[in-house]
């Protein structure tokens, strides 16, 4: 976690214990958001090294730009697959119009607990559905939240009303439903001494 990255942190996710035994390996990924207004990609050095960019069809296939709302329209129509932590970010990006707000979200001082806390969801049964329990939650297993406080991801059933659990690529093709109780985030204030040990 010490190389040096020429943008702002967003955010560290772990995979899910359950899912790390399932099969046979887990990821602990750093995200990070890197910014390049116009005025850079008129650079040809820029313009260079964006044409570099490409898939390297092991971890991904293709390549290509999507704003924050197009690749959520796509995932809804399954075109795309997202996985949990994906499908939060670019949830979250919705509300920025400009790359300043986008700056500005993922610095502001109420995001400390996204890009110091790792984040490893929890998953639990809801009503014979699949939820994520996200730091917070009052039933996260590492970081939990007071009685009554609810930041989880919600797997949608299928529209025929199946549970689509068991489905082969459930996790990345399934629509999501975000439960967020206001206060979830203030709510995790007393891990901030932990932060520092991380």
């Amino acid at each position: 976690y010490q190389r040096r990255v020429h943008g702002h942190s967003v955010c560290r996710y772990q995979t899910p214990t359950a899912e790390t035994k399932r099969v046979g390996k887990g990821f602990d990924s750093i995200f990070y958001l890197y910014c390049i207004d116009k005025q850079n990609t008129d650079s040809e050095a820029v313009r260079s090294q964006l044409n570099k960019a490409a898939a390297d069809q092991t971890e991904t296939t293709s390549l290509f730009w999507l704003s924050p709302q197009s690749a959520l329209d796509l995932f809804e129509e399954q075109t795309i697959s997202l996985a949990p932590p994906q499908w939060m970010m670019l949830s979250d990006m919705l509300s920025c119009k400009t790359l300043a707000d986008l700056t500005a979200l993922v610095q502001s001082p109420d995001r400390w607990v996204h890009r110091s806390l790792p984040w490893m969801p929890h998953p639990i049964g809801v009503g014979g559905g699949l939820a994520m329990c996200m730091p917070g939650d009052e039933r996260h297993h590492q970081y939990p939240g007071p009685a009554g406080i609810r930041h989880r991801l919600h797997f949608v059933v299928s529209k025929d009303g199946k549970d689509n659990t068991n489905k082969k690529h459930y996790v990345g093709s399934t629509p999501y439903r975000l439960e967020r109780t206001e206060g979830w985030s203030q709510s995790l204030s007393k891990y901030k001494e932990l932060v520092s040990h991380l």
